[in-house]
């Protein structure tokens, strides 16, 4: 315990002494929730709306072998049909309105509840309900503007504080947590107010979050801050967060570094300390992401990204609650609308690690085939190739003048 948390400290100071090129980071932010102040200037500076949205459509099947010979093969098949909608509409130089709809299939959820009930004599009894709800998310929906220096966002919003691509203990904030299974996800966040101060080079931000409620107490408000500053071409953060309630939303303290340390490989690394009232404990990441083009094959590149994940409890890992968590990714693409890519889960102390390849053909700009193959081994072993169709999938996009 003692040695990992010394190495990640160490290796969060090093980097402030590194001179090498910047390259992208190993986390990419969505446009809508940049943390950057300069990003946020430069989307209030205009006075346009734009519409832009998505269309996917998918099918998949797969076999699974029980490679134990305990079960017989299992044949499945899925479809999904999911659209995304984002406006971002600025009516002045100083204010912006931005909103970011899916919806997906089946149109119209239903989930089945059970439901406890009183009689008037006192008597109880259970039922099952099915709930229907549309299938509908409003993923963000904030209101930018500015008041002097001070950038001021307020709404439902994400909040990503982290750094890391598979595991981010970093991110205080956000209501969902990253899937190391599908770490490209969007991410869930608060409601939220966000104010950022610009100082030179440093941003400060300060956050209040709000419950997911219409009715609640002023205990049930968490507050957090953020300092960040660039020390050559490594970006360091501070960030603090605190919740009356520490029991069940312990105070907590964050560290994040975002570093090249050489050409064309970057560190990522972050600190986690989380105070219930009674214990402390401790949460780090520390990984790589090299990206390079291959000089020998033209329009050939390949990026590979490893990271090792560290939590005391194991309360927090998904998709298994285990102290020690890796991963890896070994992603190529080619110029022939052709990529490959290796994905590794690593539970470390638990029994069943994850192997995962998928082959993908573009046919054409509508229409891509997927070819994958997923090993689950260690006490359970299991294969199951797959194929998989997308087909109309595409992007729009359109601006006017307010």
């Amino acid at each position: 315990m003692k040695k990992i948390i010394t190495i990640l400290l160490i290796t969060i100071m090093i980097p402030a002494f590194s001179f090498a090129e910047d390259l992208d980071s190993l986390f990419e932010e969505d446009e809508s929730s940049n943390n950057s102040a300069l990003s946020l200037v430069d989307d209030l500076l205009t006075s346009e709306t734009e519409i832009t949205g998505s269309y996917y459509f998918n099918f998949e099947s797969n076999v699974e072998f029980d490679l134990d010979g305990n079960i017989d093969p299992s044949f499945s098949s899925s479809s999904n049909i999911s659209s995304n909608i984002e406006l971002n509409a600025r009516p002045t130089s100083n204010t912006r309105f931005y909103t970011d709809v899916t919806i997906a299939y089946p149109f119209v959820k239903e989930e089945s509840k059970q439901y406890t009930f009183v009689d008037d004599d006192d008597s109880t009894y259970t039922a099952n309900i099915v709930d229907k709800s549309n299938n509908l998310n409003i993923d963000e929906m904030f209101y930018d503007f500015i008041i002097d220096d001070y950038f001021i966002r307020v709404g439902k919003q994400t909040l990503n504080m982290g750094v890391g691509y598979f595991y981010s203990p970093a991110n205080l904030l956000n209501i969902s947590t990253i899937n190391p299974l599908s770490p490209e996800d969007d991410q869930e966040g608060p409601l939220a107010i966000k104010v950022n101060k610009p100082i030179n080079n440093n941003n400060l931000y300060g956050y209040i979050t709000l419950p997911a409620t219409n009715k609640y107490t002023p205990s049930d408000i968490s507050v957090a801050a953020t300092y960040e500053t660039l020390i050559g071409n490594s970006e360091y953060t501070l960030s603090g967060y605190y919740n009356y309630d520490q029991e069940n939303d312990p105070t907590k303290i964050a560290a994040t570094v975002s570093s090249p340390l050489l050409t064309d490989i970057d560190l990522v690394a972050e600190a986690v300390g989380a105070y219930d009232g009674s214990d402390i404990n401790f949460e780090g990441t520390l990984g790589i992401q090299i990206l390079k083009d291959l000089e020998d094959l033209v329009d050939t590149s390949i990026t590979i990204i490893a990271q090792y994940n560290y939590d005391q409890d194991g309360k927090n890992s998904i998709p298994l609650d285990t102290t020690h968590q890796a991963a890896a990714l070994i992603s190529i693409s080619t110029p022939y609308d052709l990529s490959y890519s290796v994905t590794s889960i690593n539970y470390l102390n638990e029994s069943s690690d994850i192997l995962n390849g998928n082959i993908r053909y573009n046919v054409s700009d509508d229409i891509s085939i997927d070819f994958g193959l997923n090993y689950i081994y260690g006490l359970k072993n299991t294969l199951s190739p797959s194929i998989g169709f997308t087909l109309g999938q595409g992007d729009f996009w359109c601006m006017q003048k307010c």
